[in-house]
């Protein structure tokens, strides 16, 4: 578990840090801004619906990390409300190839935090 721990503290300090992590660095004078356009390039990865709902179907739309079940805490609104985590991250892979949803996928809810947790439990379970 202590290496857990170090794995999110150290992917914490490589990018993930304010430019000035005490507020005390921040001189008065200095303007906060913000709202600068940037433009960016990016991937997207095409999603299997059938396979979320395989993935669901096997292991239920609890959050296998937390336990969190959106139909039970928020209501009926709520109720299937999750997100099929890939195990092995699409860009990683690189190429388009067949998902097994037992073994490729898992539901977790939709937060950096608890997908970062999901990457790190499963990428070090082996």
């Amino acid at each position: 578990m202590e290496q857990v721990f170090e794995i999110l503290a150290d992917v914490y300090k490589r990018g993930r840090l304010d430019a000035f992590s005490d507020a005390s660095e921040v001189e008065s004078s200095t303007p906060l801004l913000e709202g600068s356009a940037t433009r960016i390039q990016l991937n997207s990865y095409e999603r299997n619906a059938k396979a979320r709902s395989l993935c669901i179907d096997k292991y239920g739309d609890s959050c296998s990390v937390c336990g969190l079940n959106f139909g039970q805490q928020y209501g009926l609104f709520a109720e299937g409300y999750i997100y099929a985590h890939h195990l092995k991250p699409l860009a990683e892979l690189g190429i388009e190839y067949e998902v097994d949803p037992e073994k490729d996928l898992r539901p977790v809810r939709w937060v950096p935090n608890t997908t970062l947790k999901t990457d790190v439990r499963f990428a070090y379970a082996a």
